[in-house]
């Protein structure tokens, strides 16, 4: 008896069916896999996220560290460098000595002094003088006295490289306007958004991301010229008020 002529479809259907069901097998195998991968990758990425907060947080510690150890000091900036040598040194020295005698601070009170930074002949401005003092109070007076330095001579604080690279971003964002002033105070980089602001300490880079927005000195001044318009505005509605009222006159041709 002969086959029935659609037996050669149900046998490549059936051929189908099992190729399907293995490839349904072999989807399920690699979705486990998958799925394994993912829980392993989020596992890795929640422990990546803590050990980045454990380094952030050392890199903290020993940037207040190195800070801590720079409360004595204070850099010196706008002093000519005379050519490199021993009695380049002692040159620089005893300027230094000559504005201390102006602000009432004892030479010998002198630590360390030396120029910040290497020599370079393409270097534009003189690389700044750090002195650190034995004790914290005539780096106090020296601020407080700042302003009987000579013209182009000016102090600041002694900064780790870290807060350095952070005052310079402040910096920056007052020169876009969206801060009021960037500045340091005893080492710590503080902003403000408006004159009359409160002075808010800044640690990291993500505590100047909020500041790249619209800030509060943005809303005020914004504010302010407004209302400047609105009473120009009304000045003018004013005088034209006051003033005597002329008919317009038809002119024909």
């Amino acid at each position: 008896m002969a086959p029935p002529k659609d037996s050669g479809i149900q046998k490549l259907q059936v051929f189908i069916e099992e190729k399907f069901k293995i490839l349904d097998s072999d989807l399920l195998t690699i979705k486990t896999k998958l799925d394994s991968i993912l829980l392993e990758n989020d596992a890795l990425n929640k422990e990546n996220t803590s050990l980045r907060g454990v380094v952030d947080s050392q890199e903290l510690e020993i940037d207040q560290l190195n800070q801590y150890i720079r409360r004595s000091s204070i850099l010196f900036h706008g002093i000519n460098e005379p050519p490199s040598g021993e009695k380049a040194k002692n040159n620089d020295a005893e300027r230094i000595a000559g504005l201390l005698l102006k602000m009432g601070v004892n030479r010998n009170l002198i630590d360390i002094l030396h120029r910040l930074g290497k020599s370079s002949p393409s270097r534009k401005t003189p690389r700044p003088i750090v002195v650190r003092f034995l004790g914290h109070a005539p780096r106090q007076i020296i601020l407080s006295k700042q302003k009987s330095l000579p013209e182009g001579v000016s102090v600041t604080d002694h900064l780790t490289k870290r807060r350095m690279l952070l005052l310079r971003e402040a910096q920056n964002l007052k020169k876009t306007g969206n801060l009021y002033a960037a500045y340091s105070f005893n080492g710590t980089i503080t902003v403000k958004v408006s004159s009359t602001g409160i002075p808010i300490a800044v640690n990291s880079h993500s505590d100047l991301v909020k500041f790249t927005g619209s800030t509060g000195r943005d809303k005020s001044e914004s504010n302010t010229s407004t209302l400047r318009e609105q009473n120009l505005q009304r000045r003018s509605n004013r005088s034209s008020s006051m003033l005597p009222r002329v008919d317009p006159v038809s002119q024909t041709g």
